[in-house]
């Protein structure tokens, strides 16, 4: 009889020792997601026109079940009346994004533009929210054919930011890297090398409208040590209204690149209408750029859409003395806005200005409305308007011929006087 009951205290305590590995062993592991939404565009024009938008984790979805999240939209225009959501609010398991279409039901109602703010909304304790809230607006079509004369006076939506101090991101920290640049002139040539890391702070990326991220990058560029201007510019953008020329670089290794990859979408067939360029700091846009106007390439490069503020800011520029802050491509130096000028230093203005024409699109293949800054295409240079050329140059009596870089439109010039080095080419 003792035997026996050591027996079953035996097998009791296996019993025991079983169930705590099994409750052990089933234990998942919570993983922690962040969610966050993106959109293709702001603005979606009210006859036929969609977006999309993109709701991410910040890694694939490794649980067994979908993770489901809500949108909801509070807004002038009325779902279902105005425009329509469609899509799986969920991501899949072993996926890490889904789409959603909103589009625009059109109307013959000529009514002011109408928003929608959407929040992104999701309960799961392990799944935080990050860019929870994008507003939209569906433009309206049925207003008033625009005259000439209504384009005067039209405020540009050209905006550059001209306070570093809204950057808080020490990225050399974060990135546990130091930035490095150095130039060094060997014959005809200058040599510049950079590791593509600021020496200031940046904004927050991945942002709305900018899904990169910062990374070091190690780079080299030579350009001519003794520029020669040409009979005709070099313009940034090719025959196809594309940016084949990034313009420069700043002394602190970080390149100027005003060109947007951006257009006009025709609203039908999707196809970009490259002969509007979207600009990249223009309000009606959303390319995600900081405060130093600036955003990230795919491959990770931080670069200049214009002024750099922070790196201005350092450089302690008071207007007493012209400083220059980079290199153009074709070997040109780069001054920030003060030149000398009838025995002054002064800010140089530009001569461009907003034109007074209406575009004359359709909102389907091409823009209409007045020329706001929107596009590149709403510009348009002036001779002698202000101090500075076409390309945004300057014939320093001091200091010879100068690129500038402006607080106003273009900001980083658009093209270059003498032939620019195939190492800014937009590979």
């Amino acid at each position: 009889m003792k035997r026996l009951y050591f027996l079953f205290f035996i097998l009791a305590i296996m019993i025991i020792t079983n169930c705590s590995v099994d409750e052990e062993d089933s234990e998942d592991t919570l993983i922690n997601y962040v969610l966050s939404m993106a959109a293709s565009s702001t603005s979606i024009q009210e006859n036929g026109g969609s977006i999309t938008l993109s709701v991410s984790l910040n890694e694939v979805n490794q649980g067994p079940n979908a993770i489901d999240f809500s949108l909801d939209a509070s807004s002038l225009a009325t779902l279902d009346q105005d425009y329509r959501i469609t899509g799986t609010q969920s991501i899949a398991s072993g996926s890490q994004s889904t789409s959603i279409t909103i589009a625009s039901i059109n109307d013959t109602l000529d009514e002011q533009d109408e928003t929608i703010v959407l929040t992104l909304q999701e309960n799961l304790e392990n799944v935080s929210i990050s860019n929870s809230s994008l507003t939209l607006t569906i433009v309206d079509d049925d207003e008033t054919v625009v005259t000439v004369s209504a384009c005067a006076g039209t405020a540009d939506t050209y905006l550059i930011d001209l306070d570093p101090n809204n950057c808080g991101v020490d990225i050399q920290t974060v990135l546990n890297v130091t930035h490095s640049y150095s130039e060094q002139v060997m014959g005809q040539n200058r040599m510049i090398s950079s590791n593509s890391i600021p020496n200031h702070n940046v904004g927050q990326f991945p942002t709305m409208g900018n899904p990169n991220t910062i990374t070091e990058i190690s780079s080299s560029y030579t350009i001519s040590a003794s520029p020669t201007a040409n009979n005709s510019v070099t313009l940034l953008t090719n025959t196809n209204g594309s940016p084949q020329y990034r313009f420069g670089i700043l002394k602190n290794g970080i390149l100027l690149a005003p060109i947007a990859a951006e257009f006009f979408v025709n609203t039908q067939t999707s196809e970009d209408n490259t002969d509007w360029n979207e600009n990249a700091l223009s309000s009606a846009i959303n390319l995600g750029t900081d405060c130093n106007n600036a955003h990230v390439f795919p491959s990770g490069m931080y670069h200049h859409h214009a002024t750099p503020s922070a790196y201005i800011a350092s450089l302690n520029i008071n207007g007493s003395t012209p400083v220059q802050v980079g290199w153009a491509a074709d070997g040109f130096p780069i001054y920030y806005k003060y030149a000398n000028k009838n025995g002054n230093v002064v800010a140089l203005t530009s001569s461009y200005r907003l034109k007074t024409e209406a575009r004359g699109g359709d909102d389907i293949s091409a823009p209409s409305g007045c020329p706001d800054g929107t596009y590149t295409q709403d510009y348009e240079y002036v001779a002698n308007l202000g101090d500075l050329d076409e390309c945004n140059g300057y014939q320093d009596p001091q200091l010879g011929y100068i690129y500038v870089i402006t607080d106003t439109y273009p900001s980083i010039p658009r093209c270059f006087q003498a032939t620019p080095s195939d190492d800014f080419r937009n590979n």
